[in-house]
């Protein structure tokens, strides 16, 4: 480990150009785009993130060319900060805390990095971000993140330790090949997807990071985008620690888009998680409903549509709607509490005339009880002898160490948000966030036969693997419970209301450098905390005290979150 470092600040030293913005999706310039082509100063922007250098440029220097003062101003903002000088680096010291009605946990950070594009010929650039992020040992970031937060960093995990503090590497890393037009991207990084900044039911763009290849061909009125992904898989449902995720697991990923007209595009997506092989027909642009046909349906696929319209500059309605597992047969009967794995996230973005108001956005996101989870189809869950089907178990659900590639929150549950984003003066960025979200635990409409199941298979496993806690991690594997919907039906819901804020201060750029300052808060209040936990686990006999002893262990949590940092860019 003390090798990898020593070869990580040779290359820090020996780096070149600024450019976090072409591999890190989640960039505020990605919200900047998307604010612009509401706007119409830009129209048709990739779905897929982050963008190869050529297009940000591209985007930047139409904006500045066609966009008002404002505009114009923002995006010659960008291109100086990540494409004017040679060398940049930063440093950033902070703090995170949570303070709760019944704990308070506290983060110290530094964070030194380097962001880089290195053009090696006109069509070919590496792009890079390198850092350590050194902390005290005794807290980890999961543990003061709100709920359904994932973690910014890139971190590793196998850290160094001197005293009581602890550093790992911080680092992403792709190569991009091509034009404004055609390109390919291959690398280390984060992938967002789809009209919504900051959470999809397709590629949220803070999932933990995977080995991506990435294909997009984006025409005036129509663009297709392909992704081939490597992920980790869990061997423990979820519970492994980092070092025990294994490879050999994989994302296909494609869509298409149709914009026939200005004001009006659909899109056509396919995705599927596999393991145990590395196939090359996910490569092929071909539909996967096809290759599902040649392997017996075993792989975890989705699908699913958008719609984006604007009814007028200044106004985009936007809805993705995911498709799982859906008994089409039970809805032609009029049967709507059917199998029915789906995943909606429908909202509007508006972009006021107003010169302080950068963005207001309403959205609503649901997903329905066991979306994105996966057992192998092929195999039968016998709760006498589960050990063949626990090794399967799972493995090809929608994630990746721990984190969903779709939506943040889990299988059976809906979440309103709001978001606003405000420059009242020069260089200072405000945004503001509200959310609630209402979720239930599947396992709690389990008949006493279902949950017997689950526990046998669990005891006679020797370990709670099988998943009673209603999130991805618990698979449809017992009837009745699997052939209903039941979303949200169940007695006990969890409820969770999120009020935060966000400021951010960066001061004019000298010779010397310069500085960036950041406050940020978040309020949180949780009913019912514990229906996220498992409720039949092989500690438990009786399924009717299992659910008692869950019931009893509910609790409300008021949160505190507090996060103040100082980054130095050079």
């Amino acid at each position: 480990m003390k090798k990898v470092f020593l070869s990580l600040l040779f290359f820090i030293i020996s780096s070149f150009i600024f450019a976090d913005i072409a591999i890190n999706p989640n960039n505020k310039f990605y919200s900047d785009a998307k604010n612009w082509e509401t706007k119409g100063i830009i129209t048709n922007i990739p779905q897929l993130r982050p963008y190869p250098v050529k297009v940000i440029k591209s985007i930047l220097n139409t904006v500045i060319e066609n966009g008002d003062e404002k505009d114009s101003k923002l995006a010659q903002f960008y291109l100086d900060k990540y494409f004017s000088k040679s060398f940049n680096f930063s440093v950033e010291i902070g703090d995170n805390a949570k303070i709760s009605n019944d704990e308070t946990k506290n983060m110290f950070f530094i964070h030194p990095e380097i962001f880089g594009s290195v053009g090696l010929v006109q069509f070919l650039d590496f792009n890079y971000k390198l850092g350590i992020l050194a902390q005290n040992k005794s807290v980890k970031e999961r543990e003061i993140l709100p709920e359904y937060i994932y973690s910014a960093k890139n971190i590793y995990n196998d850290p160094v330790t001197i005293g009581p503090m602890e550093a790992n590497l911080d680092m992403l890393t792709n190569l991009s090949i091509g034009n404004e037009k055609m390109y390919g991207l291959f690398g280390i990084y984060k992938v967002g997807y789809g009209p919504f900044i900051g959470d999809s039911v397709m590629l949220n763009g803070s999932q933990f990071h995977s080995g991506n290849f990435s294909f997009v061909y984006n025409a005036e009125k129509w663009s297709y985008s392909k992704l081939v992904s490597a992920l980790s898989h869990s061997i423990k449902n979820g519970n492994d620690k980092f070092s025990e995720f294994k490879p050999e697991k994989f994302l296909g990923f494609h869509s298409l888009k149709f914009s026939p007209i200005k004001q009006f595009s659909v899109s056509y997506f396919e995705a599927a998680v596999f393991s145990n092989r590395f196939d090359p027909c996910y490569f092929l642009p071909v539909p996967y409903m096809v290759l599902q046909g040649m392997y017996g349906a075993s792989d975890n696929a989705v699908n699913g549509l958008i719609f984006e319209y604007k009814p007028f500059d200044r106004l985009a309605i936007s809805s993705t709607f995911s498709f799982d597992d859906v008994d089409v047969n039970g809805l032609a009967k009029g049967d709507f509490n059917t199998r029915l794995k789906v995943a909606m996230q429908i909202g509007a973005n508006y972009v006021p005339k107003t010169s302080f108001v950068n963005n207001l956005a309403l959205d609503y996101t649901l997903i329905t009880p066991y979306t994105y989870s996966h057992s192998h189809p092929q195999m039968e869950f016998d709760p006498s002898n589960p050990f063949d089907i626990a090794d399967h178990y799972n493995i090809d659900n929608y994630s990746t160490q721990r984190t969903n590639l779709g939506t943040r929150l889990p299988p059976n549950s809906d979440r309103i948000q709001f978001k606003g984003s405000f420059t009242p003066v020069d260089r200072l960025k405000i945004d503001i966030e509200t959310a609630f979200i209402r979720h239930a635990n599947i396992a709690e409409s389990f008949t006493d036969q279902e949950a017997m199941d689950y526990i046998d298979a669990n005891i006679n496993l020797g370990e709670d693997r099988f998943s009673t806690d209603g999130s991805i991690w618990t698979s449809p594997m017992t009837d009745p419970s699997s052939t209903r919907n039941n979303f949200l039906a169940q007695d006990h819901k969890m409820y969770v209301f999120q009020l935060g804020f966000d400021l951010e201060y960066e001061l004019e750029r000298h010779k010397w450098g310069g500085l960036l300052l950041n406050f940020g808060y978040m309020f949180e209040y949780i009913y019912n905390k514990g229906v996220d936990s498992n409720i039949y686990t092989l500690a438990q006999s009786n399924p009717t005290e299992a659910k008692e002893k869950w019931v009893a262990n509910f609790h409300n949590v008021v949160n505190n979150y507090m996060t103040i940092s100082l980054k130095y860019i050079y």
